[in-house]
């Protein structure tokens, strides 16, 4: 990571993004909510391609119950990104094992963590399915088309950071990023209807729900290690 900083050295293009002063949440959650309102055209002055439709890699999960089985999703694309609302932005410290929470981004980066509060109204994910089936010791396997569609779905997303200083400049590097979230209603449609009544399962909507959480977490990773691991920390922000 180290190296990655040392290439790059850029200066924000605050021209075209508005900067918010440190700590101020109400100005990030706006910032935030537009550049989600142009997410389909990307985020070019930031090196971030289009986020509406999502493009995933393969995702691969299994279901235990009523049947043992195996599936693989591939060729994904979500859509109705655009469309979420950032509620909140918090950071905060662990101090003495009490957590402490601050508003917004605070000057000093040295938090153990940062939150990102929001809702999804809608999310739809489509694409092709592959799986297998054991049932009475014979196995079944088929491909077949997906489409899963997610209704409020209220999400966190958590960066776990540390700072690293490249040129007498602080750099926030973020090691991980989680993505949390609850929602109303989830329901997969596959043509087969017994596959389908498994997806839609309480098995089922666990295993969906997981490779939905971790396939967005890794794509926020890339979006902000695109953000944060460029530009210097401070950089981002009104300073004076």
């Amino acid at each position: 990571m180290w190296n990655y900083v040392m290439k790059l050295q850029l200066k924000f293009p605050a021209e075209s993004i508005q900067r918010c002063r440190h700590g101020d949440s109400n100005c990030l959650v706006g910032v935030l909510n537009k550049l989600l309102k142009t997410s389909s055209k990307g985020i070019p002055s930031l090196g971030i391609g289009p986020l509406d439709p999502l493009s995933f890699e393969d995702l691969r999960s299994h279901i235990e119950v009523p049947l043992k089985v195996d599936f693989t999703i591939s060729n994904s694309k979500l859509v109705g990104i655009q469309n979420g609302v950032i509620t909140d932005v918090v950071s905060n410290e662990n101090t003495f094992k009490k957590i402490k929470f601050f508003s917004g981004f605070g000057k000093d980066p040295k938090t153990s963590q940062f939150e990102i509060h929001g809702l999804f109204p809608l999310l739809t994910s489509f694409g092709d399915v592959s799986y297998s089936a054991t049932l009475f010791s014979r196995e079944f396997k088929q491909q077949d088309s997906f489409m899963h569609t997610i209704r409020d779905s209220k999400f966190k997303i958590r960066l776990l950071c540390y700072t690293q200083v490249v040129n007498e400049k602080v750099y926030l590097i973020v090691k991980q990023t989680i993505y949390e979230s609850t929602v109303s209603s989830s329901l997969m449609s596959i043509k087969n209807p017994l596959l389908q009544a498994i997806a839609n399962g309480a098995s089922g909507q666990v295993a969906l729900k997981n490779i939905s959480d971790a396939s967005l977490s890794r794509a926020l990773q890339d979006i902000v290690v695109k953000v944060f691991h460029r530009f210097p920390y401070n950089d981002l922000f009104i300073n004076n």
